[in-house]
C-alpha cells in the first residue's frame, strides 16, 4: 500500500519537557485504544495552574479529540523528541512506511546560542492498524 493509506495525518505537539518520561517504554509508543490514549496522558501531560486552578496541558487537550471511534480502525504512532534548550527546533517531516514499521523523520536545528531550558515535542501520527513498529 502507499504511504497515503498507511498514515492519515500527523503534526507536532510542543509538550515541554516530560521529566517522567520512561524512555524504555513510552519514548515511542503504538496507542491502539482510547484507555491506552488516557493513560499516557494521565502519565506525561504538564498540566499548568491558572488561576490557581490545575488545568491540563497542551497533550490532553489536544489528543482528547480522538475517541473509541477513531480507534476501531485507526491507531497513533506518539513520539516523545527530549531537547536540552528551548531555542532548539524541531522541524517534522513526512512519515514513510515499509511493511507493519513506519518512520518517523524530523531534523533537529541546534543555534549557536542555546538557552539552559529542557524542551520537547511530541510527534503525532495517525496510522492503520496494521502498522505496529515504530522505527
Amino acid at each position: 500500500p502507499s504511504n497515503k493509506q498507511s498514515f492519515y495525518n500527523y503534526y507536532m505537539i510542543h509538550s515541554n519537557y516530560i521529566s517522567e518520561m520512561d524512555y524504555r517504554n513510552d519514548s515511542s509508543i503504538i496507542i491502539s485504544s482510547k484507555q491506552e490514549l488516557d493513560e499516557y496522558t494521565r502519565k506525561y501531560d504538564n498540566k499548568y495552574y491558572e488561576n490557581d486552578k490545575k488545568v491540563d496541558g497542551k497533550l490532553k487537550t489536544t489528543l482528547s479529540k480522538y475517541d473509541e471511534e477513531f480507534f476501531k480502525t485507526k491507531s497513533l504512532a506518539l513520539v516523545y523528541v527530549e531537547l536540552s534548550s528551548g531555542s532548539i527546533r524541531v522541524t517534522l517531516k513526512e512519515p514513510s512506511i515499509s511493511g507493519n514499521t513506519i518512520k518517523i523523520n524530523y531534523d533537529i536545528d541546534y543555534p549557536e546560542i542555546g538557552t539552559c531550558d529542557m524542551n520537547g515535542y511530541v510527534i503525532v501520527v495517525e496510522i492503520d492498524k496494521n502498522i505496529t513498529e515504530i522505527n
